[in-house]
Formats: C-alpha cells, sequence, structure tokens
C-alpha cells in the first residue's frame, strides 16, 4: 500500500469510529451492563481523574464516568468509559483511547486529514485545530461538532499525538454540547494529565 493510500485508510478509519457516536441505541441491554446514570459534575470532573496507563503512556480520564458495556461508543477503543442518559438508552458522554501503530506521517497531517475526513458528517462544523504541547512533546487538539446517524448533534474533542515507539494515541471524548460547554475544564485537566511513560 502507498505512502498516501495507507494515511487515508488510517485517517478514514479514526474518522469512521466517530460516527458510532453518543447518543444512540445502548445495543439492547436495557443499561444494565451501563455506566453510571448521571450528568457529570464540571467541578468535580476538573479534579477528579483517574489513571488510563496505555502502553508507553498515561492519560486521566473523568473518574466518575463508568465503564460501558452492551454498546460500544467508539468500536476498537482499547479503552472506554462514558455515562448513560438517566433513563439508560443511550449515553450522554464518552471517554476512549484509541491507539494506531501503521500511522507513520507527521502529526500535523494525521489532524489535518481527521478533519478532512470529517466534514461529509450532517452538520459538521470545525470548532477549532490546535497545535499543542504533551509532555514536552508535540500533539494536536480537534474540536468539532455534527449530528449523529440517530439525530443528536455532538460534541467532540480529540486529542492527537505519538509515542516515541511511534503509536498514534487519540484521545477522544464525545458528549451532548449542554456537557461539553460545560466541561471545558475537565478536556484541560485531561490534556494536562497526559505523560509519556518510561
Amino acid at each position: 500500500m502507498t505512502a498516501p493510500r495507507m494515511l487515508a485508510a488510517g485517517i478514514a478509519l479514526l474518522a469512521a469510529l466517530t460516527v458510532a457516536g453518543c447518543g444512540g441505541d445502548d445495543g439492547g441491554d436495557g443499561g444494565k451492563g451501563a455506566g453510571k446514570a448521571s450528568t457529570p459534575s464540571p467541578s468535580a470532573a476538573a479534579v477528579k481523574l483517574a489513571t488510563y496507563k496505555g502502553a508507553g503512556f498515561t492519560v486521566g480520564y473523568p473518574a466518575e464516568w463508568g465503564k460501558v458495556s452492551g454498546h460500544t461508543v467508539v468500536p476498537k477503543a482499547a479503552f472506554e468509559v462514558g455515562v448513560k442518559s438517566r433513563d439508560g438508552r443511550s449515553m450522554e458522554a464518552s471517554f476512549d483511547v484509541l491507539v494506531n501503530e501503521d500511522l507513520p506521517f507527521p502529526l500535523a497531517r494525521i489532524s489535518s486529514d481527521f478533519v478532512a475526513f470529517s466534514r461529509p458528517a450532517k452538520n459538521f462544523r470545525l470548532i477549532g485545530r490546535t497545535k499543542v504541547e504533551l509532555d514536552g512533546a508535540e500533539g494536536w487538539e480537534v474540536r468539532k461538532s455534527y449530528r449523529s446517524p440517530e439525530g443528536k448533534e455532538l460534541k467532540q474533542y480529540d486529542l492527537f499525538t505519538k509515542t516515541p515507539q511511534g503509536k498514534v494515541i487519540d484521545v477522544r471524548i464525545i458528549m451532548l454540547p449542554k456537557l461539553y460547554d460545560s466541561n471545558q475544564a475537565m478536556l484541560d485537566s485531561v490534556r494536562s494529565s497526559f505523560r509519556f511513560a518510561p
């Protein structure tokens, strides 16, 4: 596979993994195996982070968000937690970590192509794409809004970086707009928590 096709395939996969999104069907389990059915607290989420330990990195995630079962928001995620709606039928928020070992391209190009592949989503709007520093290394934040296949308005935050071994990490947080807007401090805390492990 040529380099441009490899990049296109990898980015298309990252973008496609967004389509399931929040706000959809819960997979028929009636919420029995779902994460906690509570609204994330902006102040608590900014302070209370648990730690996910991946291969070569760690990142904080909202400690009060529960493991998701029955309905996976982002298929093939290495890690996922979330918040179910009060009736347990849909997701209001999800936190996912994706790891891709097949994208040997600069992060700026990966994040730019991710945006390009996201544009066909219904009501797509790019909120921002910003270069950031993560534990002394390059990172990129992508913020966007769109409508899920089920018709729910969603906002999404993706934090891209590469491990020293070349693995592309995508920390993805998808929320209903009311939660996204009230949880900016939590997003900042997650970004600040990212560390490369020795």
